[in-house]
């Protein structure tokens, strides 16, 4: 009787408390499992340092009691919809599988140094760190976090997150990709990106901001008192750009959509700075590399610019109407190279040289993985795509025309105003698996016509060009603005295809000149006899823009005609209309405005055509007996546009699957020629068909590789029943998204023998043993049974509802045995089967 209680007590305690160290992937063993939406196993409330397992979908919530040392996991595949009540400090959460949805986001608070939410998976929801707990996310979150004072927390980030960001205290580091609705970084906080980071809204540092990535913002950026900045990487801000603290920029690139307002006691330490808007100057702006502004540049009392190292070639570049310098240009420091001398206020510093650095192609990220590659020097280059790119866009703008000169006995005629380069914008899209590797493609930028040329051909604006072999955008050059030369004011000078031509300069003779033809035409001078009142007409604009307008008897040149505007990641005005043509020989004369330069008259300078927009110069104006030079035509440009995500994440170079009779295991190895975004890759099987697929294992991938990565995999578990097993990889990109390989397929025999269980290898060292149900056909589905008896008389019994969850509780039971032989009874039903097991170590 005593020996029967003994084995009841036995079986009791076998299926009631060796469950609770029942193992789940990832989780390790669990003390107490939540299968369901019902009770726990066992059901208990939790206790300290318990490991608490969600290993079933579960909406309802989990009360953890308080309970101190307690770490939760979510298995992998499952859904927890529920909320963790009761949180103590010191909890651990660790998610494998997905926790909330996206209709049901969840709020996730721990307070504690040693507290920590591990995701490996999906989550939903937000997140609060109170007193120094932490995040570290390898999966996907989407909702926001927030580090609070009162600890040192760390929010680790490789996968995405995709919400708004808190920095109140500790360190957000990421090398993933945050999607940001906003961010703020107050003081104490710390960010920092070697990844992509993206802020839709504004962005304002109060705390330590490090980016060696890429930092895009769509609203305004602000630098504030106290904070530390530093930018060695790709920082692109849609709106305003604010310096009120030190932002050391010297080896990065910034782009800014808006204005650039350096304060008093601001210092930018700037590598190479595009400015699209007005650049104002109270503090301090060192050049380590090339600053351009496309507006105006005021530089107040007090305000320095200057260069800030000797070993490259400090430019700065202002394209706006209005260079104002009340402060210093060039003084101490590097020597630098402006393009101009000031307009108003004081002039350039002993260490200021007019002149501009030879440039080469800026990269301009606008937001998130968008790339603008700028050539906008006259010259000929070579862009190599990256491999896998599967669309890029491309502008090409021919180099404006110039504006006529007058000459020395011009009897006060005027010179006419330069015609626009032509305009060409085209989208490129590779089909399949993208670029290939290795190509080249040829890049012509063309320049501005030079008002002191000799000839029509020095004078006209030279051609751009984009050529990728098999298709060549070709922007041809604005045609020059007639000269006066003292008798019959010359006529325009013909634009090619697509540009505009030049405008006539004013004629002596009574008739009007002609306008030079092209895609639009220059305007025509004009003279009613009365040499007092000789205008020049205005040059054509580009492709697709208008006309230029004629003389005027009534005082003013004629009208430079419009540019075009063009979308290409950001709308902007290339190909600016052609230059004004000159008024009145005296200073009440009234001079056309042009798309590009506008023109003189008596007392005023002829405008130049704006750089890298291929608009025209403006004409000269007659002033007795002293000359007048035309201004230069702006000088064209070559945008190229493409966006990283449509580069293909994962190319691969081989994929092979082979069988291994002697281990009786399948061998997968694949390889990559380069990675983009890739967190892992998860290896699925199928049997005997292609419809019902498992995910039997995952193998990290690379991330981010421009060379060959090999990756393997042996599957070790095949069906003993044998027969056809087919793989496929899904390929699964940081963001979530995925892609398959190809299917791959072996075929494997079945193993030898009637029983309908199989146990193998046998002999085994039990550190891999597998036990399988070789033929389903008389499994309906019940509870399986294993018992596992000792040559005394001892057993271990393993209660399981599913085959394949077996294999992995035998091993965990005969880690502990020693060497021997064991007998492995097995029940399923009415059924039951006994199977000889030699255990060596």
């Amino acid at each position: 009787m005593s020996r029967v209680l003994i084995l009841l007590f036995l079986i009791f305690f076998s299926t009631q408390f060796l469950d609770e160290g029942k193992a789940w992937g990832q989780c390790g063993s669990c003390t107490i499992i939540f299968s369901g939406d019902g009770n726990p196993i066992p059901n208990r409330n939790v206790q300290n340092n318990d490991v608490v397992c969600i290993a079933g979908n579960r909406t309802n919530n989990v009360n953890l009691q308080s309970a101190s040392g307690v770490q939760v996991c979510i298995a992998e595949g499952v859904v927890f919809s529920g909320n963790f009540q009761n949180i103590q400090a010191n909890t651990i959460i660790r998610n494998f599988g997905q926790f909330g949805t996206s209709g049901t986001p969840r709020n996730l608070t721990i307070g504690g140094a040693s507290g920590l939410f591990l995701n490996e998976g999906i989550y939903f929801g937000n997140f609060t760190s109170n007193n120094g707990a932490n995040l570290t996310n390898r999966g996907s979150i989407t909702g926001n976090v927030t580090l609070n004072s009162g600890g040192n927390p760390s929010f680790v980030n490789s996968g995405t997150q995709t919400g708004a960001l808190t920095i109140n205290a500790g360190t957000v580091t990421n090398d993933g990709k945050l999607v940001l609705s906003s961010v703020a970084l107050n003081s104490g906080g710390t960010l920092i990106n070697s990844g992509s980071l993206s802020v839709s809204g504004n962005f304002a540092v109060n705390g330590t901001l490090n980016n060696s990535g890429i930092l895009s913002v769509s609203g305004n950026f602000n630098g504030n008192g106290g904070s530390t900045i530093t930018n060695s990487g790709i920082l692109g801000v849609v709106g305003d750009f604010n310096v009120n603290t030190t932002i050391n920029s010297s080896s990065g690139t910034v782009s800014i959509g808006g204005n650039l307002t350096v304060n008093g006691g601001g210092t930018l330490n700037s590598g190479n700075t595009t400015v699209d808007g007005n650049t104002t100057n109270n503090g301090q702006i060192n050049l380590n590399g090339q600053l351009a502004i496309r507006g105006n540049l005021t530089n107040n009392g007090g305000g320095i610019i200057r260069g800030g190292s000797a070993s490259q070639c400090n430019g700065l570049i202002v394209e706006g109407p209005n260079l104002t310098n009340w402060g210093s240009i060039g003084s101490g420091g590097s020597p630098i190279n402006v393009n101009r001398v000031p307009d108003t206020g004081n002039n350039l510093s002993s260490n200021a040289s007019v002149g501009q650095c030879t440039c080469s192609p800026k990269p301009v990220f606008t937001s998130g993985f968008e790339v603008i590659l700028v050539y906008n020097c006259p010259g000929t280059y070579t862009w190599s795509p990256p491999e896998g790119l599967t669309q890029y866009e491309v502008l090409v703008v021919g180099g404006g025309g110039s504006g006529g000169n007058t000459s020395t006995n011009n009897e006060n005629k005027a010179g006419g105003g330069g015609g626009a380069g032509a305009v060409i914008a085209q989208t490129f899209t590779i089909p399949g698996a993208g670029l290939p590797s290795g190509q080249t493609y040829n890049v012509v930028v063309g320049a501005g016509g030079n008002s002191n040329g000799t000839n029509a051909s020095q004078r006209n604006g030279s051609l751009s060009r984009f050529s990728n072999g098999s298709t060549t955008l070709t922007a041809n050059g604005g045609g020059a603005g007639g000269r006066s030369n003292g008798q019959n004011g010359q006529n325009g000078t013909t634009g090619l295809s697509g540009s505009g031509g030049g405008g006539a300069g004013a004629q002596s003779n009574g008739n009007s000149g002609t306008g030079g033809n092209g895609r639009t035409t220059g305007g025509d001078g004009l003279s009613n006899g009365n040499s007092a009142n000789q205008y020049g007409g205005g040059g054509g604009g580009a492709s697709g823009g208008a006309n230029g307008n004629n003389g005027s008897s009534n005082g003013r040149g004629g009208d430079g005609g419009a540019g075009v505007s063009v979308t290409i990641g950001f709308t902007a005005t290339y190909g600016g209309g052609g230059g004004g043509g000159a008024g009145a020989t005296n200073s009440i004369g009234i001079p056309g405005v042009g798309g590009g330069g506008t023109g003189g008259n008596g007392t005023t300078r002829a405008g130049n055509g704006l750089p890298n927009t291929g608009a025209g110069g403006g004409g000269a104006g007659g002033s007795g007996s002293t000359s007048r030079k035309g201004g230069n035509g702006g000088s064209g440009v070559v945008i190229i546009r493409y966006e990283l995500l449509r580069i293909l994440p994962v190319e691969f170079l081989s994929f092979a699957v082979t069988y291994e009779p002697s281990s009786r295991s399948a061998i997968l190895a694949w390889s990559t020629a380069k990675e983009w975004e890739n967190d892992r890759f998860e290896i699925e099987r199928a049997i005997n068909n292609v419809r019902n697929w498992e995910k039997i294992g995952e193998v990290k991938g690379q991330g981010y590789s421009d060379s060959p990565v090999s990756y393997s995999f042996e599957d070790i578990r095949l069906p003993a029943s044998g027969g056809n097993v087919f793989y496929r990889l899904k390929q699964i990109d940081l963001n979530t998204e995925f892609t398959y390989s190809d299917t791959r397929a072996i075929v494997v025999e079945p193993l030898s023998g009637t029983t309908q269980w199989k146990v193998y290898p046998n002999p085994s060292t039990g550190n891999s043993i597998h036990l399988e149900l070789r033929d389903f056909g008389n499994y309906q589905d019940e509870q399986i049974q294993v018992r596992v008896i000792s040559s005394t008389g001892q057993d271990d019994l393993i209660l399981e509802e599913r085959p394949q969850d077996l294999s992995l509780r035998l091993k965990d039971i005969l880690q502990s045995k020693p060497s021997g032989v064991y007998t492995l009874e097995v029940a399923w039903g009415t059924h039951r089967e006994y199977h000889k097991l030699i255990l060596k170590r």
